[in-house]
């Protein structure tokens, strides 16, 4: 009759192997493509039932107000959860470090990507791609300044969400997963193309 250290031993590589597939023994965390996946569905998920939610019961102007505040707390508890029971690691990680260095990047880019934008419509009105025919208005509209703060707030938080879950979870953990089987270089090259194609899809659809 096998002695209990035996069983034990026997039980262990049971268990070990059952969970081999979705958990990482070696860093006690799961695999990274699990880690890379399910931020993302969480928070599609949980931005899914609340604009679902606040569109069914509440009319502009009060509808936009409250999803910029369920947008804003499922970005942030889905940073909470990533950092601290999926990715089990620290959110600077992810780029996410808020000193001088970082305020400086945050302006210089926001800055280049207001003139982008903004350089992209007065070219296409010069050249005759797009023209204004009107404006539209709906009854109880905020006034401007407001609602220009809510829709900034709206594009903003869409803005970070998607550079959390698709360039910081997804990027990082599907390069370092598949560094150790097609190369650093490779892994790093692969989920950046297809992020950048996630986003664009994402970005033409919102």
């Amino acid at each position: 009759m096998p002695s209990t250290e035996t069983q034990g031993q026997t039980m262990w590589r049971v268990r070990y192997w059952l969970t081999w597939p979705v958990w990482n023994h070696g860093d006690q965390r799961l695999r990274a493509p699990l880690r890379a996946l399910i931020p993302l569905v969480l928070t599609f998920l949980a931005l899914a039932v609340i604009q679902t939610a606040v569109r069914a019961r509440f009319e502009h102007p009060i509808r936009e107000l409250l999803e910029l505040l369920g947008l804003a707390v499922v970005l942030t508890l889905g940073l909470l959860v990533a950092t601290r029971l999926i990715d089990r690691r620290p959110a600077t990680d992810y780029g996410l470090s808020v000193d001088r260095d970082w305020c400086k990047t945050a302006a210089v880019g926001s800055v280049i990507g207001i003139l982008v934008n903004a350089g992209a419509l007065v070219v296409s009105l010069y050249a005759g791609w797009v023209s204004v025919t009107g404006f539209a208005e709906t009854p109880g509209t905020l006034p401007f300044v407001p609602a220009v703060v809510v829709t900034f707030g709206l594009i903003a938080v869409a803005a970070m969400w998607e550079e959390f879950i698709f360039r910081a979870t997804m990027l990082k953990n599907l390069a370092e997963g598949g560094a150790g089987y097609v190369g650093e270089k490779p892994a790093i090259l692969l989920p950046s193309s297809s992020a950048h194609s996630s986003s664009r899809h994402y970005t033409a659809g919102k």
